[in-house]
């Protein structure tokens, strides 16, 4: 007599998955290749996930240039062409070291601000102004914060978006 209860569900087959695997037709190079084809299938996405997204944060950008004024009741600017173009700038060149902001809005002090989120407690924003200015915020869920000076040269963005990306993959303010 059996000391435990055996569940019997009509209609089940059981398969011998390992039959295939045995049998002489099996070859390692063909599951090479179903797993090279898979790992291109897997990148070819991430890619194309990126590039939509990047569009879509390009869409977002040159919507901002139709805000009317006062948009948010607070008599904030509209952002202007000059904001709008230095954000597209900016957005490019994360787009090159493969970083999208996870939203585009606009600056309640006039311009576009791109806002970073992450797994930590790390967070960023790069707002680009009216008057042609453009940082970094950096900042953390405990209060902690860093400005940084964005600048307008390709190596101040290089530097300062590798400060960037290693503050949005956990390191500490205090840290850095």
């Amino acid at each position: 007599m059996f000391s435990y209860a055996q569940a019997i569900t009509p209609n089940v087959r059981l398969i011998d998955t390992f039959e295939r695997m045995s049998s002489r037709t099996f070859r390692i190079p063909s599951v090479k290749r179903v797993c090279e084809s898979m790992e291109r299938s897997r990148d070819s996405s991430e890619v194309l996930t990126r590039l939509r997204i990047f569009g879509e944060r390009l869409d977002d950008i040159s919507n901002l240039a139709n805000l009317s004024a006062d948009w948010n009741s607070y008599g904030s600017p509209v952002p202007s062409s000059t904001s709008i173009k230095s954000a597209t700038k900016v957005l490019s060149d994360l787009n090159n070291i493969f970083m999208v902001p996870d939203k585009v809005l606009p600056s309640a002090e006039g311009g576009v601000a791109m806002t970073f989120l992450s797994e930590s407690r790390n967070r960023a924003v790069i707002e680009t102004l009216n008057n042609g200015e453009a940082f970094i915020l950096l900042y953390d869920l405990d209060g902690n914060n860093e400005t940084l000076d964005l600048g307008n040269s390709d190596l101040e963005h290089s530097e300062k978006f590798g400060q960037l990306k290693k503050h949005l993959r956990g390191l500490s303010l205090a840290s850095s």
